[in-house]
């Protein structure tokens, strides 16, 4: 596997190239970090974030660059670095372009924040604050983005839409069975 399909791998998107992949030492700890430079396809280009209609760039400047923090890499913190283009909606105005890989206003990745909502449902704040290296108020505003965006998610993941319990056999302590089939 090379690099560019790893790349992809972790931020599940495709129309992407990535343009370079570097280790870093981090401005804050002195810790080594992974950084890769992508470019969206020129059809996913100046989007709108909110409709997702093509519209016309805005504002454009060279060398505008965002990093949006992912999943760790190992112990390495790993960020995904891309071109900040600025788009104009006739509708909802001037916008950052949609990111696939990110919802609109975040500094992180779905995955990171769909694993942080996860874990925050599960264990402690402070805990999963402690695991991801990040501060316990990122934790919160993590799963509030994902509460307000759950409709995007439900179309990815597949929920289950029956559950059977054999009686039997849940006295016996055996597993539950879902059914994750759309019918």
């Amino acid at each position: 596997m090379n690099i560019d399909d790893l790349v992809k791998t972790i931020i599940r998107y495709e129309k992407i190239e990535v343009v370079d992949f570097r280790i870093e030492k981090s401005s804050y700890d002195e810790e080594e970090i992974f950084v890769a430079t992508v470019a969206l396809d020129e059809n996913e280009k100046y989007r709108c974030p909110i409709c997702g209609e093509r519209c016309e760039k805005y504002g454009y400047k060279a060398g505008r660059n965002k990093w949006w923090r992912s999943l760790d890499l190992s112990k390495n913190k790993f960020y995904i670095e891309s071109e900040l283009a600025r788009c104009k909606c006739p509708e909802h105005g001037v916008h950052m372009q949609k990111i696939p890989w990110a919802l609109h206003d975040s500094d992180y990745t779905y995955a990171f924040e769909l694993r942080v909502a996860y874990l925050a449902a599960k264990s402690p704040t402070n805990l999963v604050a402690k695991q991801f290296r990040i501060k316990w108020d990122t934790v919160g505003n993590c799963v509030n983005r994902i509460q307000k965006s759950i409709n995007e998610f439900a179309k990815i993941t597949v929920l289950p839409s029956k559950i059977a319990i054999d009686e039997t056999s849940y006295k016996k302590g055996l597993q539950v069975y879902y059914n994750c089939s759309r019918s």
